[in-house]
């Protein structure tokens, strides 16, 4: 009887669990169906996207890029525009013949001032046109700002000056030149024609690029004629250096385009790594801010009033770790 009674427990837990283990039925709500011959228009990738600066000698337009996965018949796609001002941005149509998978929505700005940033988001909200579940971005945010880029230059030859980086922490020196754009008393600079002059095994004498990285690589960063920086005591020209890709995917130290890197490395000033990849997004509104809450524990980067840049810079690779090199590790003369 006992060996029963056991036999008789142990099924009643067994339907128990069973019971117990069963997965709960949800009902089932069919999502928003696509709308039959939907032409299935989007953005793709591409360089037209994001933000750009255009000399004054540019022509004041832009090619958009317009794709679609259903190519039957011709069709003119309808959009919409937001823009931060009227009147400055003349748009085009989105025409696909029959067949026809990809073409162009040009958008001109003939109006802009110099010195004024300008942008506009376009979308493609009517789903007979735009796919609900398909891959492909229904919108597109672009934005211009046209100044004119000036030259260093050396007050001798009035040519443009050669800038010789000593980047201490890579063991290399760099000659570069350098250009800027100058808005209400902030120049934002940009490296060019650089060369690696003394160089290292991952980028040796020759080599192109601020960091060795190849002609596309270029060094990026703010300097401020009205904002200043103090140093020993002293009074400089602050220069701030936002996140950068440095050229190199640390997985194989080759250089390479940056979406071709697993594991690109970095190059920022401190406050740039803190509020990007150092933890603390959002943590201070500028540098000013964060040396009023922490004074004292790094020094910005800074122009000395006579031919130097002082750049007190951080490399990282997200997620991995990076380098801190000496305080103006790397300096431009």
């Amino acid at each position: 009887m006992k060996n029963l009674y056991r036999i008789l427990i142990a099924l009643l837990a067994f339907s128990f669990i069973a019971v117990s283990c069963k997965d709960k039925e949800y009902e089932y709500i069919p999502g928003e169906p696509e709308t039959s011959g939907c032409y299935g228009v989007f953005f793709p990738t591409q360089d037209a996207s994001g933000s750009h600066t255009y000399d004054p000698s540019m022509e004041r337009s832009v090619a958009i890029t317009v794709s679609r996965t259903n190519s039957s018949g011709a069709i003119t796609v309808p959009f919409t525009v937001t823009a931060s001002e009227e009147g400055v941005f003349n748009f085009g149509t989105i025409n696909f013949a029959d067949g026809q998978t990809e073409t162009e929505l040009l958008v001109s700005f003939p109006n802009a001032k110099l010195g004024t940033e300008y942008s506009f988001s376009v979308q493609i909200d009517d789903k007979q046109y735009a796919s609900i579940y398909n891959e492909g971005a229904a919108g597109l945010d672009f934005s211009v700002l046209i100044v004119e880029w000036i030259d260093v230059v050396n007050p001798v030859t009035k040519n443009p000056a050669v800038v010789t980086f000593n980047l201490g922490w890579w063991g290399t020196v760099v000659e570069a030149k350098l250009k800027y754009y100058e808005v209400d008393g902030v120049r934002t600079c940009e490296t060019y024609d650089e060369k690696v002059i003394v160089g290292n095994s991952d980028a040796p004498t020759g080599s192109l690029g601020f960091w060795g990285g190849g002609a596309d690589n270029h060094l990026h960063f703010t300097w401020f004629l009205n904002k200043v920086t103090e140093i020993d005591g002293e009074a400089y020209n602050a220069i701030d250096v936002p996140k950068q890709y440095l050229g190199f995917d640390y997985d194989d130290w080759l250089p390479k385009p940056i979406g071709q890197a697993g594991n690109p490395i970095f190059a920022y000033d401190w406050f740039h790594f803190l509020i990007t990849d150092g933890g603390y997004p959002g943590g201070w509104p500028d540098w000013e801010g964060f040396l009023e809450r922490n004074p004292g524990v790094y020094d910005r980067s800074y122009y000395d009033g006579n031919g130097g840049f002082m750049l007190n810079l951080r490399y990282y690779i997200p997620g991995l770790g990076g380098w801190t090199p000496d305080t103006f590790d790397t300096v431009g003369i």
